[in-house]
């Protein structure tokens, strides 16, 4: 499973540069520095003779720019939830996900920050609800939502109202697969309309920009659908999805999205190319014009 995570680049400002982290086929994590007014061609390779990581597959990856560090933290071999940039470290002793077949749950991580505070999303062994863990107190407290346990996760901070957002999957017996969008804070949840055309166990990529949250899915043929958020007489709403033609995700591939001067940057890996290799594709997606 190839999972992506991407920020801006703490260290050239302004210049539209992004950090790219994607896991190789090797159990590592690659990095790439992607200029986005630039082609992207050939740029996301491994590096041969590199040797064997200890990353799981799956696994998923989640990135912030915390405690003046880029940190990027994903899943061990094992299921422990751990930093494993700028330097390995456990989580916690008991921030642990399953791998077990018989009783599977998703390797699902996000993360989100406000600057100070910084909280990793996961669903902790033996559950099948999100845990939230406190990396500034460390101190994880379980949620009280009951997404699929396959679900993959993603989180984004609202810096206008201050509230910590995560987005996830339901259940598809009953919720027939839809997204749902959950306030934190609030304690408010939103379903993504026409989001029941997400695949099982669909790539989820959530960022809020341009004082708007844009909401990423993938449906049954690969393609990528989006939502985002408008203030209307009757509040905050998420609009129907809608399809962005073009563009098809493999199906081992995560998305990634990582806000810019009037885009959102998507990453993901796409079909396999003549070669048996699966390119990855960056996307510009521009910004919905203010309410």
């Amino acid at each position: 499973m190839a999972a992506f995570a991407a920020l801006p680049d703490p260290l050239t400002p302004g210049l539209n540069n992004l950090l790219v982290f994607y896991n190789n086929t090797n159990s590592n994590i690659n990095l790439v520095k992607r200029n986005i007014d630039e082609d992207a061609k050939n740029i996301y390779k491994d590096v041969p003779g590199t040797p064997k990581g200890a990353v799981g597959n799956p696994s998923s990856l989640t990135a912030i720019r915390w405690n003046n560090l880029v940190q990027v933290f994903g899943t061990d071999t094992d299921g422990f939830v751990v930093r494993l940039s700028p330097s390995p470290q456990y989580v916690s002793s008991d921030a642990i996900v399953s791998l077990d077949v018989t009783d599977p749950t998703s390797t699902g991580i996000a993360s989100t920050t406000d600057g100070s505070k910084a909280w990793l999303y996961f669903f902790k062994r033996g559950t099948n609800k999100i845990t939230e863990y406190d990396l500034d107190v460390k101190n994880s407290t379980g949620l009280g939502y009951s997404p699929d346990p396959l679900s993959y996760l993603s989180a984004t901070y609202d810096t206008d109202e201050r509230n910590r957002w995560i987005f996830f999957q339901l259940g598809q017996d009953d919720k027939d697969g839809q997204i749902q969008a959950v306030n934190l804070d609030k304690n408010k949840s939103y379903i993504i309309p026409g989001s029941v055309n997400s695949k099982a166990q669909t790539p989820i990529a959530a960022v809020y920009a341009n004082k708007r949250f844009y909401v990423y899915s993938v449906n049954a043929k690969g393609r990528i659908m989006r939502s985002y958020s408008v203030v209307t007489d009757k509040g905050l709403q998420f609009t129907s999805v809608s399809t962005i033609e073009g563009l098809t995700v493999g199906s081992f591939s995560q998305l990634a999205v990582s806000a810019g001067d009037g885009f959102n940057y998507l990453f993901f890996g796409s079909k396999p190319d003549t070669t048996g290799a699966f390119p990855v594709i960056d996307y510009k997606d521009p910004h919905q014009s203010k309410d």
